[in-house]
């Protein structure tokens, strides 16, 4: 192969619409083969050196307690004050006690567009508490607590009892990998999304090629542990060795898994192949809602292409089937930096702390083992050899009668005394390590000898909330770029009988009833030009129950002082409240002599 080769990815012509149509020829095969190989390895490289995900494994080790390395002698301490897990999870717990304002907004405010709004804003409310879209936020913000989480929204067709459905995917650090991007998902040429998946999954998705796909023997074996001979008592057995264990039972015996797997790779590609023929030509699956034909001299594939590998081998090689033409994945860095693709993970600044605290407390016991069992010093000929074999003065009441011969009397050595300096390091260590999770702002305020008032007690935690607000709206950029997918992916695959499904009569739409039937899409309208109509945003600021718990406090006094009405502190409070209906009640409890009246004591008296 000459040097300055670069492999060429070849376009795929469908000019049929049979659905399971083979691939051209062998030789268009192995080349497209070679091509997605070489990009694996050149986006594996890059990927090894990054390292935030590199060092992922330790973070994880960490949280586990599994902190001190080994070769570390027995007799010393290892203890763990794991505080990094406390604040992973109230770091967690706060980053996603959220409730944002979201919603859908159409460009164009006429009919029927406000319908198909309306309609948007129901079915994503509805689909967010039907699949737990707040449980798979906060594993997004778990493995961004770890460097970078990644989302990918698709069209599942296993989901809803097989009649398919919607669905955002966490992804780990580790599942996507970018081939030339600057500083977001979108800016690169490629996307690389892989997972290890059972055979049989293979089997249902692509029945006409699986036969292709061997199982993989590094990821369909299994250990099974050695079992102890029936000769030998189960008892005696027990008291052995591990090595003497192994010895008797012999080695771990390797077993084949009855659900063998594979490493299952997708290839999402900007691919600028012209169609260089003089006819047109039908690109994607005819049975499905995506396809589309290309005029000679239009590209071939204007909303990306997207190529399937399994076991090494070619599964699919078709169009980016979703409307929206974007790789279907959303990134979340928490602490997003310049120099890097992957985020910076909050937990690297805690290790270092982690350690100096398991330092202190290490030395600490160790200082009360010697002073519960301190030292013990004599001159040797104090005693005879045999009461030096036997002394163990760890036994209460512990004797010995020593040679009066003896030099210098035998004696225990002086417990060693504890140098203050060590518990203030370790309360500032602790300090440091609680400022740099962002949630120790009350305690900062708690330290202080005078009690400070609540308006101190605000700004204090403003400011040490600080590096909490940068995550939080990195989070709403991660909600954002995510909703602009599902409404799209909801235009494309939320027909009307599955919105009938969801909001009943009200996820109907006159333009059901068109040429389309079915499809909010109107007639003679291109889709992907429908689906740039509705816009998915997400207030700035809204995401965090802190931010909305300030604004309450300020729109309360505000009440207070009669610069503010009473609706628009409903509005305030909740977005989605019912201000028409509160107001009826009021009125009607007014009428009724019961506004403002304080409750009834005993007896029934006011």
């Amino acid at each position: 192969m000459p040097s300055d080769f670069f492999p060429e990815l070849m376009a795929r012509y469908r000019l049929d619409e049979d659905d399971t149509s083979p691939m051209q020829d062998t030789g268009y095969e192995a080349q497209l083969k070679y091509w997605c190989n070489a990009a694996f390895e050149e986006a594996d490289t890059e990927q090894s050196k990054s390292q935030p995900l590199n060092d992922m494994t330790k973070y994880i080790d960490y949280l586990t307690g599994k902190q001190w390395a080994g070769g570390r002698p027995s007799y010393r301490a290892k203890p763990v004050n794991n505080r990094m897990v406390r604040l992973f999870w109230e770091s967690v717990g706060m980053l996603t006690d959220i409730r944002p304002i979201i919603g859908v907004k159409a460009t164009d405010r006429t009919e029927p567009f406000l319908t198909t709004e309306k309609i948007l804003n129901d079915c994503t409310f509805a689909w967010s508490l039907n699949t737990d879209y707040d449980m798979k936020l906060a594993l997004c913000v778990m493995y961004g607590m770890l460097t970078t989480a990644f989302a990918k929204y698709q069209w599942n067709p296993e989901l809803n009892m097989g009649q398919g459905d919607l669905e955002m995917v966490p992804l780990s650090p580790e599942s996507l990998m970018a081939l030339n991007a600057k500083d977001t998902l979108q800016s690169a040429e490629a996307l690389i999304y892989k997972e290890i998946v059972p055979l049989n999954w293979i089997k249902r998705k692509f029945p006409s090629r699986a036969f292709l796909v061997k199982p993989d023997q590094s990821l369909s074996l299994y250990e099974k542990p050695k079992q102890r001979p029936g000769q030998v008592a189960p008892m005696l057995f027990e008291m052995l060795s591990p090595q003497m264990q192994r010895l008797v039972a012999g080695d771990n015996k390797i077993e084949y898994s009855v659900f063998p797997k594979v490493q299952y790779r997708e290839y999402w590609i900007k691919d600028p192949t012209m169609n260089t023929s003089n006819a047109r030509v039908y690109m994607g699956r005819p049975r499905h809602n995506y396809g589309y034909w290309v005029e000679p001299g239009a590209p071939l594939y204007p909303r990306g292409r997207v190529i399937c590998m399994a076991g090494g081998e070619i599964m699919e090689d078709d169009v980016n089937p979703y409307w929206h033409g974007q790789f279907p994945f959303a990134m979340l860095r928490l602490n997003a930096v310049p120099w890097q693709f992957h985020g910076m993970p909050p937990m690297r600044s805690w290790i270092d702390l982690q350690d100096i605290v398991n330092q202190i407390y290490a030395g600490v016991m160790d200082m009360i083992k010697l002073a519960v069992n301190p030292r013990f010093l004599a001159p040797k000929t104090a005693f005879s050899d045999d009461v030096w074999s036997k002394l163990d003065w760890s036994k209460p009441g512990e004797r010995a009668a020593y040679s009066a011969n003896a030099p210098s009397k035998p004696d225990f050595a002086p417990a060693p005394n504890l140098p203050p300096f060590v518990l203030q390091m370790l309360s500032m260590t602790e300090r440091d390590m609680d400022l740099l999770s962002g949630v120790a702002a009350v305690g900062e305020a708690v330290r202080k000898k005078q009690i400070p008032s609540g308006d101190t007690l605000d700004q204090i935690k403003q400011t040490q909330q600080t590096p909490t607000r940068l995550q939080g709206r990195n989070i709403e950029m991660f909600i954002r770029d995510g909703g602009k997918l599902h409404v799209s992916n909801m235009l494309q695959f939320y027909d009307a009988k599955r919105r009938y499904a969801i909001l009943g009569q009200a996820g109907l739409s006159p333009v059901d009833y068109d040429s389309r039937p079915g499809s909010l899409v109107p007639a003679g309208m291109p889709e992907e030009e429908h689906a740039r109509m509705f816009h998915f945003y997400i207030e700035p600021g809204s995401l965090l129950n802190l931010k909305r718990y300030e604004q309450m406090q300020e729109a309360v006094k505000m009440r207070a002082m009669g610069d503010m009405s009473r609706r628009g502190l409903y509005r305030i409070i909740d977005r989605n409240i019912d201000v028409d209906q509160i107001e009826k009640e009021l009125l009607a409890e007014r009428q009724a002599g019961l506004g403002g009246a304080p409750p009834k004591g005993k007896g029934g008296k006011k």
